[in-house]
C-alpha cells in the first residue's frame, strides 16, 4: 500500500503558542486551485480567482488556513507526493504575500491518493490536480511581545463535586456539582481541568490579544475596563461546556469602580462583544476584600510639623495605631472575608509584593545600564580620530583612522602661513574646522596634552570642489561635537539614575520576605489586633485563646461591627479625625485606602468563555492620522495591526482594518498621553513612545513613524515600564 506523505509547514512566532478547538473556528471560504500537469506554478487565471476570493478578507491576521494538495496518477507515488507538497507551498507563499500569517497556514500533501474523479480521462486528471484552500476564522488568545506572553492558571478537580476556587487576585469562583457536559450534551464524570486568566490593565489586554472595541449603531467605541476574565474547561484533553441551568458564580474584584459598567460576553465565532447586562455597577456591593498584609506594609504617616508638635508624637502614634486596628476590624466585620483564612494565606501575598518591587528596580537598573552602554558606543563614533603629520615645515596632512568622510581630508594639504612648528601626532581628535576668511581656517584638535588650535591654515591648490569638501566636513564635525556633548550629558544622567536605583535596590534587598519572615510579620499584625480587642471583649471572650476568638470574630461580625461603632463614638473621635485628616493630606497609607474602597462584583455566567465588566467611551477630541512606518535603519515596516495605549482609558485601541481603520489610517487623542505598538506579519513587536507621540505635529495628518523593535521582555513589569 502506497504511503501518504503528510507535510506540515511550521512557521514559528517566538514565545507564542496557540491552541484552537473545533468550537472556536468558523469556515469562511473554501477555494480550489487547479494546476497544469507536472507543474506547481499557479497560473494567471487561478491567481486572479484566488485574489478575488480573498479580497474581502481585510483582517487577514484573524484567519487560519488549511491546505490539502493533490495530483493525478501520472508518475510514481514518491514523485506525486513531492509534487503535491510543492503545490501546497506555492499556494502558501501566495497567501503570505497577500498578508496572511505564515504561522497560521498548514498543509497536508495527499499526492495521488484522494482523487475526486477518474484518472483514465484528461478531464478527470485535470480535476484531481488541485489544492483545496479552507480559510477559517479562529480566535488567537495569546500574543508575544519581545518573546513574553501571559499564562493562565489551571485548577483540576472532580466534576461531580462542587468546587470553590480562590484565585490569587482575590476572585472567588463557585462551580456547582455536575456542571460540565461534552459537545454532545453528555454529563462529564472524573477530573476536569479549568483554565482561568484575568486581564486588568493595558499590558494584559495587549498580551491577551482580545479586541477592546465595541460596535453599536455603526459607531466604534473603546472599552474602559473594570476587569476582564477568560474561563475554559477540558476533560481528557477535550473541551467541555456548562450544562443546562448550571451557572458559575464569581465574586470578582473590580479593577476600578467605574460608573455605567455593563457586562459583556465575547463571541469567538463572530469576533464581537455581546452585551449581557446593563449598569451592573448599580448592583455592585461595596463590601471589602481585605488584604491583611496591607496593614503591615502601610507605614505610619509622615507627621506634618505644622499639624503635629513634637510633644504630641506619642499621642499621634497611639492614635494612628488605634485607627489602624479599628479600621482593620471594621473592614473585616463588613466583609465576606474570613480573618482566619487570611492569616493562613498571607505568606503567599507578602512574598510576591516584595519580589515585584525588586524585579521592577532591577529592570530599571538594567535599562539604565543599556542606555549608558548605547551612549558610550555612540560617543566613540562621534569622537573623530585622525593622524596629524607634516611633509615639511609648512605643509600639514590629516590622515583619517576610519573609512568615514574624513578620508576626503587625505586629498587636501593645509599650508601653515605663519607657524614654523612641526607636527607629527599619531592620534588626535578633530574637534572643529572654522573658516576665518576665504581660504583661511583654524583647525582645532585634541590630544593627550589637551586642546590645540592650528591657526591661519590655507588649502593648497584650492578649487571649488575642495571648498565644498571643507565646508561639508566643517558642518559635520561641528554637529558631531554637539552630539558628543549631549551624549556626555546623557551618560552623566544615567550614572545618577544608576546610583539612585542601586541605593533603592540595596534597601529592598534588606527587606526579608522568606516564608518564615512572612509568618512572623503577619503574626505581629494579628497580635496587635488581638491586643486592641481585649479591652472590648466580654468576660466570656477573654477566656478564649487567640485562635478561638478569631473564629468567634468570623461567626459574629454584626456584633463586632456594632462594638466598633460604639467604641468610635466614645471620647476618641477627635483623635481619630485628626489622624484621618493627616492620612488624607499625606496619602502615605495608600494600601489602606485601596482596601477601604475595594469594590467586588457578583457575577453569574451560564457559559464558558471571555467576559468583561466595561464602560464604553469615545476618544477625547480624536485626530485622524495617515501613517507609514520604518525601523531605525530606514527599512520599511508593514504592520498588520497596531495598538494605541491611552493613559485616560484602562484599555487599548486596536486598528486592524475593521470599520475603515487600519495601521495606516487610525485615530488617537492628542489630549492624552499615548503609546503606539505595532506588529508585523512575522510576529515582531515595535514601539513608538509617549515622548515621540507627544511631539507629533497635530497640524499634519500624514506621519512617518520610526519604530523601535521590542526585544527580550522577560516579565510583565518590563513591558509596563516600556509603556510608561
Amino acid at each position: 500500500m502506497k504511503s501518504i506523505l503528510r507535510v506540515t509547514l511550521l512557521f514559528l512566532w517566538i514565545g507564542t503558542t496557540c491552541s484552537f478547538s473545533q468550537n472556536n473556528s468558523q469556515l469562511v471560504k473554501e477555494i480550489t486551485i487547479y494546476f497544469e500537469s507536472a507543474s506547481s506554478v499557479i497560473s494567471k487565471a487561478e491567481a486572479i480567482k484566488m485574489e478575488e476570493a480573498i479580497q474581502s478578507l481585510t483582517d487577514s491576521h484573524l484567519y487560519s488556513i488549511e491546505l490539502s494538495a493533490h495530483t493525478d496518477s501520472e508518475g510514481s507515488s514518491t514523485y506525486n507526493d513531492n509534487l503535491s507538497a510543492q503545490r501546497a507551498k506555492s499556494v502558501a507563499d501566495f497567501l503570505v504575500n497577500n498578508g496572511f500569517f505564515s504561522r497560521k497556514i498548514s498543509f497536508v500533501a495527499q499526492g495521488e491518493h484522494q482523487p475526486i474523479a477518474e484518472n483514465e480521462t484528461d478531464s478527470g486528471k485535470a480535476q484531481n490536480r488541485r489544492v483545496t484552500v479552507k480559510i477559517q476564522k479562529k480566535f488567537d488568545d495569546k500574543l508575544s511581545v519581545g518573546g513574553f506572553t501571559i499564562e493562565e492558571k489551571y485548577y483540576t478537580f472532580s466534576a461531580e463535586n462542587q468546587q470553590k476556587i480562590e484565585h490569587p487576585s482575590g476572585t472567588v469562583i463557585d462551580i456547582p456539582e455536575n456542571a460540565f457536559v461534552d459537545k454532545n450534551g453528555n454529563p462529564i464524570t472524573g477530573d476536569v481541568r479549568v483554565s482561568y486568566i484575568e486581564y486588568r490593565d493595558p499590558v494584559d489586554f495587549i498580551l491577551g490579544n482580545i479586541p477592546m472595541d465595541y460596535h453599536q449603531d455603526g459607531e466604534k467605541f473603546v472599552f474602559n475596563s473594570g476587569g476582564m476574565f477568560k474561563i475554559k474547561a477540558t476533560h481528557q484533553g477535550e473541551e467541555v461546556f456548562l450544562g443546562k441551568d448550571k451557572n458559575i458564580n464569581l465574586d470578582f474584584p473590580l479593577t476600578e469602580n467605574l460608573p455605567d459598567l455593563n457586562f459583556y460576553f465575547f463571541d469567538e465565532k463572530t469576533n464581537q462583544w455581546i452585551e449581557k447586562e446593563k449598569n451592573i455597577s448599580e448592583k455592585t456591593e461595596k463590601t471589602t476584600w481585605v488584604n491583611l498584609a496591607q496593614f503591615y506594609q502601610a507605614q505610619p504617616i509622615e507627621r506634618d510639623s505644622i499639624l503635629v508638635a513634637n510633644r504630641d508624637y506619642n499621642l499621634d502614634r497611639a492614635c494612628f495605631q488605634m485607627n489602624q486596628n479599628l479600621k482593620m476590624g471594621k473592614l473585616f466585620a463588613v466583609s465576606t472575608d474570613s480573618l482566619y483564612t487570611k492569616i493562613n494565606l498571607i505568606e503567599r501575598q507578602m512574598e510576591p509584593y516584595n519580589l515585584t518591587r525588586k524585579k521592577t528596580v532591577e529592570y530599571q537598573i538594567s535599562t539604565a545600564k543599556k542606555a549608558k552602554k548605547t551612549h558610550l558606543i555612540h560617543l566613540k563614533s562621534y569622537d573623530v580620530k585622525c593622524k596629524l603629520s607634516t611633509n615639511d615645515d609648512a605643509t600639514i596632512k590629516f590622515v583619517s583612522k576610519t573609512n568615514s568622510y574624513l578620508g576626503k581630508l587625505n586629498d587636501i594639504n593645509w599650508i601653515a602661513n605663519k607657524s614654523s612648528e612641526k607636527y607629527n601626532l599619531k592620534s588626535v581628535s578633530l574637534i572643529g574646522i572654522k573658516k576665518l576668511d576665504d581660504n583661511l581656517y583654524t583647525i582645532t584638535i585634541k590630544d593627550s596634552l589637551g586642546v590645540q588650535h592650528l591657526d591661519s591654515l590655507r588649502v593648497a591648490n584650492l578649487d571649488d570642489q575642495k571648498k565644498m569638501v571643507v565646508a561639508n566636513i566643517s558642518n559635520q564635525i561641528n554637529n558631531r561635537q554637539i552630539q558628543f556633548k549631549k551624549r556626555e550629558e546623557s551618560i552623566k544622567k544615567q550614572d545618577l539614575i544608576l546610583a539612585k536605583k542601586n541605593k533603592e535596590l540595596s534597601r529592598i534587598k534588606k527587606v526579608r520576605y522568606t516564608t518564615r519572615d512572612s509568618i512572623m510579620r503577619i503574626d505581629a499584625v494579628v497580635e496587635r489586633f488581638w491586643s486592641f480587642n481585649i479591652p472590648l471583649m466580654t468576660p466570656e471572650e477573654k477566656k478564649m485563646k487567640k485562635e478561638e476568638w478569631i473564629d468567634f470574630f468570623d461567626q459574629n461580625k454584626e456584633l463586632m461591627l456594632q462594638r466598633y461603632d460604639e467604641f468610635e463614638n466614645k471620647g476618641i473621635q477627635q483623635c481619630l479625625d485628626r489622624v484621618k485628616e493627616m492620612e488624607r493630606s499625606r496619602r502615605n497609607s495608600v494600601a489602606i485606602y485601596n482596601a477601604e474602597s475595594a469594590v467586588r462584583q457578583k457575577l453569574s455566567i451560564s457559559s464558558l468563555g471571555i467576559f468583561n465588566c466595561d464602560q464604553i467611551e469615545r476618544l477625547k477630541e480624536p485626530l485622524i492620522v495617515d501613517a507609514e512606518y520604518s525601523d531605525q535603519q530606514n527599512n520599511k515596516i508593514i504592520p498588520i495591526f497596531i495598538y494605541i495605549v491611552d493613559d485616560n482609558i484602562n484599555g487599548i485601541l486596536k486598528y486592524d482594518g475593521n470599520m475603515g481603520y487600519s495601521p495606516n489610517h487610525f485615530a488617537y487623542s492628542p489630549k492624552s498621553k499615548t503609546t503606539l505598538l505595532a506588529f508585523d506579519a512575522v510576529g515582531n513587536a515595535y514601539i513608538y513612545s509617549k515622548e515621540k507621540m507627544k511631539q507629533l505635529d497635530t497640524n499634519k495628518t500624514r506621519h512617518l513613524f520610526v519604530l523601535e523593535k521590542i526585544n527580550d521582555i522577560s516579565n510583565k513589569d518590563e513591558l509596563a515600564a516600556l509603556l510608561n
